[in-house]
């Protein structure tokens, strides 16, 4: 469904999304330029999903990552090189406090 409308979405909320698998979040590859706000809270990702959204998502503007087990520094570097749009990120992790930017 998500690769079907890629430049239509511009906001997508997948918060809480638990039995969403890894598999499930490649269609973040594809190319949406049209997706400014993207909430992945709560979600278990695993470092190529944070490589699929710098991939496909580069045009976000918020980022939301509250409580993601594999958010961390790498990720967010990632993030930040590639999303060149984004004026806020919020995430957690584990490992990490809350970082806001």
């Amino acid at each position: 469904m998500l690769g079907a409308t890629p430049k239509l979405l511009t906001r997508l909320n997948m918060s809480n999304s638990l039995n969403l698998t890894s598999l499930a979040v490649t269609a973040l590859r594809n190319k949406m330029p049209g997706l400014l706000y993207l909430d992945m809270s709560e979600m278990k990702l695993v470092q190529t999903c944070f490589e699929w959204i710098t991939e496909g998502c580069t045009q976000l503007q918020v980022l939301i990552l509250s409580k993601c087990e594999n958010l961390d520094d790498d990720a967010l570097m990632r993030i930040g090189a590639k999303c060149l749009h984004l004026q806020k990120i919020i995430g957690t992790s584990k490992s990490t406090s809350k970082i806001g930017v």
